[in-house]
């Protein structure tokens, strides 16, 4: 089962809970040339073209680009964590 949201609070709980890290992706070409908004979790493979950046700085370029975050409804044991940025 997978869970839909845009609640800021739902999103950092579930990420951290994992032990991700909010991160944006310089995506050059891509998107208008804005950053995009990732996560990385300890068994992800390193992603260079990112940088990691606090909770506010995420969420500011989460809401601009109208995005909603889905993912799994399993607790945190769930391995490896699934999500996914929707734009709905």
């Amino acid at each position: 089962m997978t869970v839909t949201t845009t609640d800021h609070r739902e999103i950092r709980s579930w990420v951290e809970g994992r032990s991700g890290v909010p991160m944006l992706v310089e995506a050059a070409g891509l998107s208008g040339g804005r950053p995009v908004p990732a996560v990385v979790f300890p068994q992800d493979d390193s992603m260079p073209e990112a940088r990691e950046v606090g909770w506010d700085e995420w969420f500011e370029v989460f809401d601009a680009s109208g995005l909603a975050f889905r993912h799994s409804a399993g607790g945190p044991q769930d391995s490896p964590p699934v999500y996914e940025l929707l734009n709905p």
